[in-house]
């Protein structure tokens, strides 16, 4: 599977998430999100493409496995922003496997989501993973601030 990796830029990834969420809400798809202790802007390096995908590849995910108990979590802390998608009452069966190509419980020719998520996450540094917890499975995504400047 090849990714077309492009240049990376700096941008305001607040900004930017948040005309994400607004394209997938206006698609008739709509959840909460928590923005916890949020600035008015963070900016990052990164690649807007593959941030893209990756973001709306793990809402569309958490939505088709419990569309109303999916939410998004945003917590600013110092140089550092975590992005948790949240699905509550939902249990990973085999997480060693979650990450493999092909690997699908949604049926035949399914399982490369989750696969290039965590290439693209890799790619860019964003230390993609997930757990199991009390209030259901989280995948989450940590992105560093930037120090260049635009």
């Amino acid at each position: 599977v090849n990714i077309d990796f492009g240049p990376k830029e700096v941008f305001n990834l607040i900004e930017y998430l948040n005309t994400i969420f607004y394209e997938i809400n206006t698609n008739f798809i709509t959840f909460p999100i928590i923005k916890d202790s949020l600035r008015e802007d963070f900016f990052v390096l990164s690649e807007k493409a593959l941030v893209k995908m990756l973001v709306t590849n793990l809402i569309q995910n958490g939505i088709e496995a419990n569309a109303e108990g999916f939410s998004v979590s945003i917590k600013n802390e110092e140089n550092i922003l975590l992005v948790e998608f949240i699905t509550s009452n939902r249990k990973i069966e085999e997480p060693s496997k979650i990450f493999k190509l092909g690997y699908s419980l949604k049926g035949e020719k399914r399982g490369f989501g989750l696969f290039l998520c965590k290439k693209i996450s890799s790619y860019l540094d964003l230390n993609l993973n997930f757990k199991n917890s009390d209030r259901g499975v989280i995948f989450s995504i940590t992105f560093t601030r930037s120090h260049h400047s635009l």
